[in-house]
Formats: structure tokens, sequence, C-alpha cells
């Protein structure tokens, strides 16, 4: 965590808290499903959609973990938030549309996901975007002009 500037203690969460978050909410969607529907009349019985879904956003989120920035060798820190914003939208209708499907597991398991990212985009506000840009930025503009 860092503090921010503006916020006067106002901690907010790095990049570094949004790629471990997206990594192992990706790895969750895609193992969870997987290693339960391994044999029949488990606690958890996904669908064959619930599981297609949860592979087709936990992949896509995984790698945009592992592509985050870091030490200036990968994708810029604006396509990485805007990819987690999206993913994280995504699993939000996911789990709408398997609760209007009254498929009680994989909304549980889509719920479960969206909470950890939502909470760290909610507690960001975009302030992580400052970190790809560095520490040593300016953060107020002091010039007088005048004559």
């Amino acid at each position: 965590m860092r503090r921010d500037a503006v916020g006067a203690g106002r901690a907010t969460p790095s990049l570094t808290l949004h790629r471990l978050t997206a990594m192992a909410v990706g790895l969750f969607l895609v193992l969870v499903p997987a290693i339960a529907s391994f044999y029949d009349g488990g606690i958890l019985d996904f669908s064959v959609g619930a599981i297609f879904v949860a592979g087709a956003l936990g992949l896509p989120l995984t790698l945009v973990g592992f592509s985050s920035p870091r030490e200036g060798s990968a994708a810029p820190a604006g396509f990485f938030l805007l990819a987690h914003r999206v993913l994280t939208g995504a699993l939000l209708l996911a789990a709408i549309v398997f609760l209007l499907r009254n498929e009680s597991e994989a909304t549980l398991l889509f719920a479960l996901a969206v909470i950890p990212l939502g909470l760290v985009l909610l507690t960001s506000g975009g302030a992580a975007q400052g970190e790809a840009h560095g520490e040593a930025g300016a953060t107020t503009v002091s010039g007088d002009d005048r004559p």
C-alpha cells in the first residue's frame, strides 16, 4: 500500500496488489470448477456452461495479472487497469446470469471472484496509474508567470 499525496493519509492499493489479486482470482476461477468436477455427486456440482465461463474469464484474468507492469517490461498500467475493470464487470454479469439460471454453485463462484477484484478497484480510484509513472512525478504545479 502506498500513501496518496492528495488523500492526506488515505492508503491506496499498489499496482502489485492489483496484479496479485488478478492472478489469485484467475487461478481460483480455473481450478475450483475443474477440481470439483472430477467426480459426480460432490458438494460443488458445476454445469458445463459454468466451467466454460469460469475458464473463459479466469484464464485472461490470470494472464492480465502476469502481464502487468513490472520493472518496465510489460503492458502499460492503463491497459492493465482497463482489462481488470472489464473482466470484473464480466464476472459480475456472469454471477447475475447464473443467478437467473438458478445455478447457486456457479453464482457463488463468480460472486466470490468479484468481491476481491471489486474491493481492489473501488479502493484504488485510479490512483494506481500514477505508480507506473514513478513516485518521482510532481503532484502539484506551482508557477507564477507574472512579470
